[in-house]
């Protein structure tokens, strides 16, 4: 993607031809890369975590407040992975596309569901592990 638009901005700047639909394919893959990394962010517990209020409190404290945050993902997710597949059907009834290229925009949702789902199973093993640490009041 970046390559893609360095090229783009470069060819527009340089010899006025951009690449057509640049900013689409762009979008298409910002999207799938980001279904596409948050399993392993859930994972590495690298997403976005506010523990500025419980810093100084115990693990055993933390840990608690660590389930209950996997357990709310859990919960928003199973309500994407739900509704994602409809909407995708839905797209695909309307033959929605790209407006320049012309790309179907159904063709992105199998993949961003595969990886809804990996994450869904990713967002219950977080859940168990956290909870596990609150109870041994120790990280794994």
């Amino acid at each position: 993607m970046g390559v893609l638009t360095t090229v783009s901005v470069t060819g527009r700047y340089f010899f006025d031809a951009p690449i057509s639909g640049d900013f689409e394919i762009v979008a298409i893959g910002t999207g799938v890369a980001v279904f596409a990394f948050l399993p392993h962010c859930q994972l590495m517990r690298e997403n976005v975590i506010v523990d500025f209020f419980l810093s100084g409190t115990s693990s055993r404290f933390q840990a608690f407040f660590d389930t209950v945050g996997n357990l709310i993902y859990a919960v928003i997710m199973t309500l994407m992975a739900w509704r994602l597949p409809i909407g995708g059907i839905e797209i695909h009834d309307n033959a929605q596309s790209t407006l320049i290229l012309g790309i179907p925009q159904w063709w992105t949702f199998p993949l961003a569901i595969l990886c809804l789902i990996v994450l869904l199973v990713v967002c219950f093993y977080t859940t168990v592990r956290s909870f596990t640490e609150a109870r041994l009041g120790r990280t794994l």
